[in-house]
């Protein structure tokens, strides 16, 4: 089995030999001018996971879910673009619907103080009111959802959005308004208040009662959201109660 690479060798001896390569009979030293010649190029190619993260979409055209959605990275301009977008093929066949106008894209954000603003393009000004105010909604919430703890410098908690580089009020219950908080679209929520819910259903039933109970998961609400469930092993039954509690809602706000 060793043949070839005797052969291997024995070619190679040959190959120097005809061009005129001298062979020394024991090993020398290469000289400093010529190591200099000599250059070694590494190149690592860095893959990014995506990661998971939850944005908001319809049920119908009536309350906004919870649903999660990979993007290559939490940051502001791969949040916001994500939650322009409609939703997974999957959550499609469960009925989650987007009301951001079709082709809508991100042109610019930046922030000022507390206030984020969107710049949008044109196409997410045609629509009727009531599905702007929906859109609105569901960007507002996505963008606050995930943009809370991730090391990026925002603790935003009013938006502003633009169309084409031009200030677009938003109108809500109270009327029309140039910056906008969650506080606004709590009426788009499915469950504002203490919900209680109890049966006989499997285990997994409290649990996606709470999940989809659409109340944000972070560090503002986190603590002050509290599900409790209590299963009776016999006759499988559970009963859960969720206290919601928005935070910094106040009459400011609204």
């Amino acid at each position: 089995m060793r043949r070839p690479s005797s052969l291997l060798l024995v070619a190679v001896i040959f190959l120097a030999v005809s061009c005129g390569i001298p062979l020394d009979s024991s090993p020398r030293s290469i000289p400093d001018e010529e190591l200099a010649a000599v250059t070694t190029t590494t190149t690592t190619t860095v893959v990014e996971s995506g990661e998971k993260a939850l944005f908001y979409y319809f049920a119908g055209d009536d309350k906004l879910l919870m649903t999660s959605r990979e993007v290559e990275r939490l940051t502001p301009d791969d949040v916001i673009s994500t939650a322009l977008t409609p939703p997974s093929e999957d959550d499609s066949e469960l009925g989650l619907t987007t009301q951001v106008p079709e082709g809508t894209r991100l042109i610019d954000w930046h922030v000022d103080g507390s206030v984020l603003t969107i710049d949008l393009s044109e196409e997410f000004g045609i629509p009727q009111s009531p599905q702007v105010s929906k859109a609105a909604a569901q960007i507002v919430y996505s963008i606050s959802q995930n943009l809370l703890g991730t090391g990026e410098p925002l603790r935003v908690d009013k938006y502003r959005f633009q169309i084409e580089g031009e200030d677009f009020p938003i109108v809500v219950e109270t009327g029309q308004k140039e910056t906008v908080t969650r506080c606004d679209f709590t009426n788009l929520l499915p469950v504002t208040e203490e919900a209680t819910q109890t049966g006989t259903e499997p285990t997994f039933e409290p649990v996606a009662f709470a999940y989809y109970a659409g109340q944000p998961i972070d560090q503002e609400v986190g603590d002050e959201t509290k599900a409790q469930a209590q299963q009776n092993e016999l006759w499988n039954q559970f009963s859960v109660s969720i206290a919601l509690t928005l935070a910094n809602c106040s009459a400011d706000d609204s």
